[in-house]
């Protein structure tokens, strides 16, 4: 599963091919008029779940067909997830999502009260050099904006718990829970085909 999750996350393109800014959420995709943000935290074992049966569905039957984007926003609310969230935004984008999988199959590892030497070697195995390291979790102004961002969203879009899915169109949002692919899916689409109903019906 851990490699078909990171096949289909490696099939896509950063957006737009940006340079590298950590201040902005991963996306998944070209920008889009429908917009997943994937609310996740790195050591919820239902949020592993969910990185195993519902995103790869979500890639193929929407950002693969340009559908719609995906936003992550990836959730701290401890020390280690908040370093490992912190770590998740600077490493180079393209190592992104095997950073992401990685968080995942091994929380075990990691969320515990030697986080930051396990994540500092994780991060350094896959190229980022020390100097970022110590920029990113050291530059308080970058940690204000980035925790201040995911607490915003959140609060946008009233999240309870995760993992949750916040479809936006335009003014319409509709939120998801919980690990059930089939169940998710279909809602999504379900919703999402109702929501463009709405908008041709509107332009008439």
């Amino acid at each position: 599963m851990l490699k078909i999750l990171l096949a289909c996350l490696l099939g896509i393109s950063v957006a737009a091919h940006a340079a590298h800014d950590p201040t902005q959420f991963r996306k998944l995709g070209p920008d889009s008029d429908t917009m997943l943000y994937a609310f996740t935290s790195p050591d919820c074992p239902h949020c592993r779940d969910w990185h195993r049966s519902v995103l790869p569905d979500l890639i193929k039957q929407f950002v693969n067909t340009k559908r719609a984007q995906i936003i992550f926003v990836d959730v701290p609310h401890s020390p280690p997830t908040k370093r490992a969230v912190l770590l998740l935004r600077c490493i180079a984008p393209q190592k992104a999502p095997k950073m992401m999988a990685w968080l995942f199959e091994n929380q075990m590892k990691w969320n515990n009260d030697k986080y930051e030497r396990t994540l500092y070697n994780y991060v350094r195995s896959i190229g980022m050099a020390q100097s970022t390291i110590d920029k990113c979790v050291n530059d308080q102004e970058f940690v204000d904006e980035v925790l201040t961002q995911i607490l915003r969203q959140i609060e946008l879009y009233q999240v309870q718990g995760w993992p949750t899915i916040a479809l936006r169109r335009g003014n319409v949002v509709r939120l998801y829970s919980g690990t059930d692919r089939k169940v998710i899916m279909n809602q999504i689409e379900r919703d999402l085909h109702e929501i463009i109903e709405n908008e041709k019906a509107t332009q008439k």
